[in-house]
């Protein structure tokens, strides 16, 4: 097992050229392969030098937008007449090279996640507080309510649900 430091096996290979490969869409094991080392060897060369882990972070962005473009050139270049396994063949091209862009650069191209959800609440329940801070635009988290007053006390009636159906004194 060769034992030399990562750095020492990889110095005939340049930043430069990691980075030419990278943009052009070629993988991790690709590039290992053509350079004859492993994936792994080449990560921890990539890490072992913040402007090279750096440049590649740049690279991979590239990278994403080389796979854009592959992609719509992908679907441009079905011809006008083509046949069905024609169309689906491209689609499926231009499916997986949008997959790797997002990949490649998540910020950029990755699935846009938005959770929402939606619970129910008694307003009979609620202080008049709450039931203001709602009203107002503010929040209600773990039953404390935004003050959204601005330090003004609210109306002796309206203090809170235990004295919401008394009468005025």
């Amino acid at each position: 097992m060769n034992r030399m430091p990562v750095e020492l096996r990889l110095a005939d290979h340049t930043t430069d050229e990691l980075c030419e490969l990278v943009e052009q869409g070629l993988s991790k094991a690709k590039i290992a392969e053509k350079w004859g080392c492993t994936r792994r060897q080449i990560q921890l060369w990539i890490k072992g030098n913040p402007v090279r882990a750096e440049r590649d972070r740049l690279s991979r962005q590239i990278a994403a937008e080389t796979m854009t473009d592959k992609a719509e050139k992908v679907l441009l270049d079905i011809p006008a007449n083509g046949t069905v396994a024609q169309v689906a063949q491209a689609r499926e091209l231009s499916f997986y090279y949008r997959w790797l862009a997002s990949k490649l650069n998540p910020a950029a191209y990755g699935d846009k996640l938005a959770i929402t959800f939606k619970v129910e609440v008694d307003p009979a329940m609620m202080t008049d507080a709450q039931l203001a801070a709602i009203a107002a635009g503010g929040t209600v988290i773990d039953g404390e309510a935004e003050d959204v007053t601005d330090g003004q006390e609210p109306a002796p009636a309206h203090r809170d649900m235990h004295t919401r159906n008394q009468a005025l004194a």
